[in-house]
């Protein structure tokens, strides 16, 4: 019965103690991630060379630095890159579209201990470049600077109190895509 009794104390302190650690993480972050970013576009009918029902995913890269300065709550800055989407269209014939850009957001946790729970939203202020190259040469090029919505969801742990390590679902609103979306894997330094 006294085992019981003691488990149950330590369980009601710990529970207790998890707001505390929270406050401890508070304060400046540095990290990076690397994920995979998927496209889809239904109906191409505005986007003229574009192929219906196209869909494709790429390497994308993302580099952070935050200031949490509740435990509940922060504002963050990113550097994303999406990668680089290249497909040919005919023999010789290749369209390269690179998307690349910096996104400030703001994020609220919810600590559980080591784990928390995360979303998050901001503004993508991207630049879309499209080049066309063929046998002979380079032939057409255009860059945008766009920007749109984004936000993200996800869990992570933090590891010896300062190495927060998260998995992240993102969706953006990129123009003319019905579905453009990055699963994270990142890893982050708490000072």
């Amino acid at each position: 019965m006294t085992r019981i009794i003691s488990l149950a104390a330590i369980t009601v302190m710990s529970i207790a103690a998890m707001p505390l650690l929270a406050d401890a993480n508070q304060g400046l972050y540095v990290g990076g991630g690397v994920g995979s970013y998927g496209t889809r576009i239904d109906n191409a009918a505005e986007l003229g060379s574009t192929i219906d029902h196209y869909s494709a995913t790429d390497t994308a890269y993302k580099v952070f630095g935050g200031w949490r300065f509740m435990p509940f709550l922060s504002i963050e800055a990113s550097y994303i890159n999406l990668g680089t989407n290249t497909r040919f269209l005919a023999p010789g014939v290749r369209v390269k579209n690179v998307i690349d850009g910096w996104a400030p957001t703001l994020t609220g946790t919810l600590p559980l201990g080591p784990f928390e729970l995360f979303v998050s939203g901001g503004d993508y202020f991207y630049r879309y470049r499209q080049d066309v190259d063929t046998p002979i040469g380079g032939f057409y090029s255009q860059s945008r600077t766009l920007n749109h919505l984004i936000y993200s969801g996800g869990a992570g742990v933090t590891l010896f109190g300062r190495l927060p390590i998260r998995l992240e679902y993102q969706r953006f609103e990129i123009q003319n895509t019905d579905r453009s979306n990055a699963l994270w894997l990142t890893a982050a330094y708490r000072f």
